[in-house]
């Protein structure tokens, strides 16, 4: 909560996702996401067999998503992954024997989250993207910042980096995010992302949000004084 307040160290930077620094990502991904609604109601990761299935999922999505092309920006403390940032491009197409091909290696796992998911039906339901969402925009499929870091002003260097991409994307119509994370929720707002939707559960309150390129290219700049 309140992790876009302006408190950098000139020691963080962004930079793009390394290959050898996936496994310390995904680490720091679960680390964040363990209480985050969605995932919490979906998978306990205190059980460590969940854990190393929720593990092995995440290095295959992320080092999946490196090969066809998608952006996954880190901020990094020296060299320690301290935030990441999934940002899926529209332009990017998925061959989909690449996929099997890839996943094969895990089809365990898969099929353990597959069973979660159908348990879960409802939740993943509630998190789907509306169907009335403009073309050729980028979606934030993960957001995550070390605990011990929140409050640095991290996410806000993420999201800055997130919207220049968008910005300098010609044909982008914008970006989409989906969270059931309260404290989530309260920094999209402060960065002028409106809510498009609302889709209750029993376990949390799903909000679809979405923000136009043109509010992106009027904030950029003013983005920093937030």
């Amino acid at each position: 909560m309140g992790d876009y307040k302006k408190n950098l160290s000139s020691n963080f930077q962004v930079s793009l996702l390394e290959a050898e620094k996936i496994d310390q990502a995904v680490a720091m991904f679960i680390d964040a996401f363990k209480s985050e609604a969605f995932t919490e109601a979906l998978i306990d990761l205190s059980i460590p067999a969940n854990y190393d299935i929720y593990s092995q999922i995440t290095k295959y999505r992320l080092s999946f998503y490196l090969e066809i092309g998608h952006r996954v920006f880190t901020v990094l403390d020296g060299d320690k992954v301290i935030g990441m940032a999934i940002l899926k491009s529209p332009h990017v197409k998925v061959p989909k024997l690449l996929v099997l091909r890839r996943a094969i290696p895990h089809l365990t796992a898969f099929a353990r989250m597959l069973l979660l998911g159908m348990r879960a039906s409802h939740l993943i339901s509630a998190v789907n993207k509306p169907d009335n969402l403009p073309a050729n925009h980028y979606t934030l499929e993960g957001f995550a910042v070390n605990p011990a870091y929140q409050g640095k002003g991290i996410a806000r260097l993420l999201l800055e980096q997130i919207e220049q991409t968008c910005a300098d994307d010609h044909t982008a119509s914008g970006i989409y995010i989906v969270t059931g994370d309260e404290n989530n929720k309260e920094i999209y707002q402060h960065f002028n992302y409106s809510i498009i939707e609302i889709r209750p559960t029993d376990c949390f309150i799903a909000c679809h949000f979405f923000k136009k390129k043109e509010m992106i290219k009027e904030g950029i700049g003013g983005i920093e004084n937030k």
